[in-house]
């Protein structure tokens, strides 16, 4: 893919992945998507590293406003960069970051550090093709930390040119318009107390959430106005201080403060109507989620962005709370609408589009569909295959989903091909005890069982066992029905005794759970075979 089509911007202000794809006669500018990691610090002592996340934050902020640029957020960066174990602080960084670009599909990468002596701050820039590791471009910018807003709208801004302005078709892409530096110039900028508050705050809150809240309330008495440090402050109390009403009140607020900044319509008000929808899913009540991912939605579409990075993540969401309420054709419909997107804008050969198909192949799985489900399953294997992601759950989690659907349809020994792989890969140490992996196993019993390898089939199924109770997941129906597959392979081997003691306990489980109708099924076979194992 053409550097014209995809560009990834790692900078100090964060690394921005930037995918390209025309729009179509009804939109004729290309859109970018920025993927942010925190900037580093040139000095050693990381004397002032506690600046670099709230500096990404407020230049994904600004750049969020146009109408050339969303954002994709950072736990996709970091999903992206677990999947391929890429280490930042690797000896050369800047090499991890473009296999992390390439990951992604990017075809750039704008790398960068800051400096601070003083009060001034220095930054460099580098854009690095992701095909040739070669420089593309390098600049350097100098600003105050009084100042840090208007050096950091300097930055936003200088990595792309104004239109008409480069050589030809190979920058065109790489443009913000007179009315997106316009709109970048007018984001509310807050003064240097607040954004200092801001940025300690968001510096301490993983390790000392209690004093990051304090930052975040400070930041907010310098500056009501300030969006971000409500938005933060409420995933604190949700996540960390466990204060879910308060949460819902600064979002709320921060809402409020978004419409009148911008407007209801516009990418900063619908990102945050989104987050309440996830609040409200966190809790499970997905009636309210729903409501607001509704809201969210309405609001992308009246400014025309559903062809955005963004969008696509909503639509996972409402697909997601569609597949929690069991209504598994909504959700089908809001994934399919997901993949559509990322089809147009060129993403079909990354990570988030693999993971899109196996999301829908897996609903197309519990519809019983089996031949599109092994077809959407097969899809994203291969692509994972090709961006090396095989050493990872999700991969592990593919193919038991293949050697699953060749059970359904009682075809064994092509379903043991993929449980066999999935089985040497989970003898890696990082993938071992994983939830994934009891899975895979379960299946893989059940594969033996059909095959009438009985021996195997324990072996495999007390093997899920054992990582699911090295997971401390041993009081769950999963577990529960581990062991009713595990008694049934027992049995084929003549130990009753032991065949007895997973049933008994499996029989428990389910009463203790309160699923009735499974602990009836198990209860003969518990009083048969559990006899003299009490």
């Amino acid at each position: 893919m053409s550097l014209r089509r995809r560009i990834m911007l790692l900078t100090c202000a964060g690394v921005l992945t930037i995918v390209f794809s025309s729009m179509g006669a009804a939109q004729q500018r290309a859109r970018a998507f920025i993927l942010y990691v925190p900037p580093m610090e040139n000095q050693g002592s990381r004397l002032h590293a506690w600046l670099g996340l709230a500096m990404a934050d407020h230049v994904r902020d600004m750049l969020s406003t146009t109408d050339s640029i969303a954002v994709i957020g950072e736990d996709e960066r970091l999903t992206a960069l677990r999947q391929r174990a890429v280490d930042e602080r690797a000896k050369d960084p800047d090499a991890a970051l473009v296999r992390a670009g390439r990951f992604l599909g990017a075809s750039a990468v704008l790398v960068g550090r800051y400096t601070v002596r003083g009060s001034a701050v220095f930054i460099d820039r580098r854009l690095i093709d992701c095909r040739t590791g070669s420089t593309l471009t390098a600049d350097s910018l100098a600003g105050t930390l009084p100042t840090i807003s208007d050096l950091l709208e300097r930055f936003a801004t200088s990595a792309f040119h104004s239109p008409g302005h480069g050589d030809g078709a190979r920058t065109a892409p790489m443009t913000l318009t007179t009315a997106d530096r316009a709109s970048i110039a007018a984001y509310h900028r807050p003064p240097w107390t607040a954004f200092e508050h801001y940025a300690r705050g968001r510096s301490l809150e993983a390790v000392k959430p209690d004093r990051a809240f304090t930052h975040f309330m400070k930041a907010i008495q310098k500056d009501g106005f300030y969006t971000e440090a409500y938005i933060q402050a409420a995933a604190l109390c949700y996540f960390k201080l466990d204060d879910p009403a308060q949460a819902f009140e600064y979002l709320r607020a921060a809402l409020v403060i978004s419409e009148q900044q911008h407007a209801p319509a516009s990418m900063p008000s619908a990102g945050i109507a989104m987050r309440i929808g996830q609040l409200y899913a966190a809790q499970g009540d997905l009636e309210n989620a729903l409501k607001h991912y509704e809201d969210s939605r309405q609001r992308y579409e009246k400014i025309n962005r559903q062809a955005s990075y963004p969008y696509i993540v909503l639509m996972g969401h409402i697909g997601e709370a569609h597949r929690l309420r069991n209504e598994y054709d909504r959700a089908i419909e809001s994934l399919g609408r997901a993949k559509e997107i990322a089809e147009q804008l060129d993403l079909a050969d990354s990570e988030p589009y693999a993971e899109l198909l196996a999301r829908i192949g897996t609903l197309f799985y519990h519809r019983e569909r089996y031949s599109r489900a092994e077809d959407l399953f097969a899809r994203s294997l291969a692509i994972r295959t090709i961006n090396e992601t095989e050493q990872t759950p999700a991969f592990v989690s593919l193919l038991n989903g293949l050697a699953g659907i060749y059970r359904q349809q009682n075809n064994p020994s092509k379903g043991l091909r993929y449980a066999e792989k999935g089985e040497a890969l989970c003898r890696d140490p990082r993938l071992a005890r994983t939830v994934e992996c009891a899975a895979l196993m379960s299946t893989t019993g059940i594969l033996y069982y059909l095959q009438q390898d009985y021996a195997k089939s324990v072996a495999a199924h007390e093997h899920g066992r054992r990582i699911l109770d090295a997971l401390a997941l041993s009081d769950n129906a999963r577990y529960a029905a581990a062991l009713y597959h595990l008694g049934g392979s027992y049995i084929k081997t003549g130990d009753r005794s032991a065949a007895g003691r997973c049933f008994r306990t499996a029989h428990d489980i389910y009463r203790t759970l309160g699923m009735q109708e499974q602990a009836e099924i198990l209860r003969p076979f518990s009083e048969y075979y559990g006899k003299g194992t009490e």
